[in-house]
């Protein structure tokens, strides 16, 4: 399937705000790539055949596990966006007045 896929170069995350370089991604080889791919496939095919209750308990446990570590996922967003993190809840576009 990549047989003919021969080198990628390595990328990087660059922050928008700053400038600065977050990561550096090094280049995978034809075999890393095939096995992501087929991963990525594998995993699609899962969660396409899940039922909308499963996907919806999965997605409550992530968001559990997300509050939960607040602090720790809001930690990488700052760097990334360059804004300071902002305590307490976040209101949904409708709490807001959005509709």
């Amino acid at each position: 399937m990549l047989e003919r896929i021969v080198a990628f170069m390595s990328y990087q995350s660059v922050n928008p705000y700053n400038g600065k370089v977050l990561k550096t991604f090094k280049e995978l080889t034809n075999q890393q790539l095939e096995k992501a791919l087929k991963t990525a496939a594998t995993c699609f095919e899962t969660w396409r055949r899940m039922t909308y209750a499963k996907r919806a308990a999965v997605a409550a446990k992530a968001a559990a596990i997300m509050r939960a570590r607040v602090d720790e996922f809001a930690r990488p967003g700052d760097a990334r966006d360059g804004q300071a993190h902002r305590r307490g809840p976040r209101r949904s576009g409708a709490q807001r007045g959005h509709h």
